[in-house]
């Protein structure tokens, strides 16, 4: 019998304050980035630290918009997904996103609604790539 696990945990840091935009249709996608650190090696030597873009779909989103800042600590729960599409060149493109399911807001103090949460992009406008 397969079995196929796509299923990924990260706790890390905002590498940018998150972007909600809304989609014809009516739906909100919420990208941030995350950066996480990798558990120091046994030897002593440096930590290093990984970066992955993260989409997060609807209310989860808009919270996190609506919470999170650049820098700020938490942790997602969700998907590896793959994006692909054919670039203004004509060759096939893509990229791998933590399509967010869950999320936990870790800092140590309760995050008040951020005030200069920019307004959701609209549908048709240059800044929506989708």
């Amino acid at each position: 019998m397969a079995a196929y696990i796509n299923r990924v945990f990260l706790a890390g840091n905002l590498t940018r304050d998150p972007e909600l935009k809304t989609l014809p249709g009516g739906k909100s996608v919420c990208s941030f980035g995350l950066a996480v650190r990798r558990t120091p090696p046994r030897d002593g030597g440096e930590a290093q630290t990984d970066f992955f873009d993260c989409d997060a779909w609807g209310k989860v989103g808009v919270a996190i918009a609506k919470h999170k800042r650049k820098g700020q600590n938490m942790m997602v729960e969700g998907r590896m997904t793959q994006n692909r599409w054919k670039g203004s060149d004509g060759k096939q493109q893509s990229r791998v996103v933590v399509t967010v399911e869950r999320s936990h807001f870790l800092d140590s103090k309760t995050s008040a609604p951020r005030e200069d949460a920019p307004p959701p992009i609209a549908e048709g406008s240059e800044q929506c790539p989708y």
